[in-house]
């Protein structure tokens, strides 16, 4: 199991970029695996709400497709607070 915690890059499908703080594990369940909790900035929310998918980490210069398992997670409280949404790959971790 390998571990990743700082800054990393969100990629939506529609081309947006965005940098996020990212707290990762990888493990070996017989296919890899990897995900965690990514904490992005308010003023993001409106291009992650609502979606399980089309979303890509690049962390460095390695990029790896993931999904939300609960898009309906909570918004934030303002336009300046960070949120919290977990995460899950199942291609190789990005880190």
């Amino acid at each position: 199991m390998s571990t990743y915690r700082g800054p990393a890059v969100l990629i939506t499908d529609d081309g947006d970029e965005f940098t996020v703080g990212a707290n990762l594990a990888s493990r070996v369940n017989g296919l890899e695996s990897w995900g965690g909790k990514l904490t992005i900035g308010g003023q993001y929310w409106d291009l992650v709400k609502n979606r399980d998918k089309g979303f890509t980490l690049r962390i460095g210069q390695r990029e790896a497709p993931f999904m939300r398992p609960n898009p309906s997670e909570m918004p934030p409280t303002g336009p300046d607070a960070a949120f919290f949404v977990t995460i899950l790959g199942s291609d190789n971790a990005p880190f």
